[in-house]
C-alpha cells in the first residue's frame, strides 16, 4: 500500500501528507497477536490512513490493543484516539 514502509520485521510507518515534503508518522508494531499504535496522527487518520494500511497488512484495525501517544501538550494531539477508543474500545497510553 502506498504510503506505508516496513522499516523491521513486524514494524511500519504509515505517512500521512501534510504538505509537500512534509509528513506525519504513524508507527505500526506488530507482534504475537497484538497490534500497537505510536501516534494517531489527525482525527480522520484512523479511517483514511491506518484502517486500510492494516488491512493492506493482513490485519484487522480490532486488533488494535494499544496506542502510546508522543505528544499530549494540547487537544488536538489527541483528539484522532476518540474515533480508535470509540469504535475498539482499546487501551491509550
Amino acid at each position: 500500500m502506498k504510503g506505508v514502509q516496513k522499516v523491521a520485521e513486524d514494524l511500519y510507518v504509515i505517512e500521512q501528507p501534510m504538505r509537500p515534503g512534509w509528513f506525519v508518522g504513524i508507527i505500526v508494531v506488530l507482534g504475537n497477536g497484538k497490534i500497537g499504535l505510536v501516534d494517531t496522527g489527525f482525527e480522520r487518520t484512523p479511517e483514511e490512513y491506518i484502517f486500510p494500511a492494516l488491512r493492506s497488512l493482513g490485519h484487522k484495525p480490532e486488533e488494535i490493543n494499544f496506542v502510546v501517544n508522543t505528544k499530549i501538550r494540547t487537544r488536538r494531539y489527541v483528539q484522532r484516539n476518540r474515533v480508535i477508543i470509540e469504535l475498539y474500545y482499546l487501551s491509550v497510553i
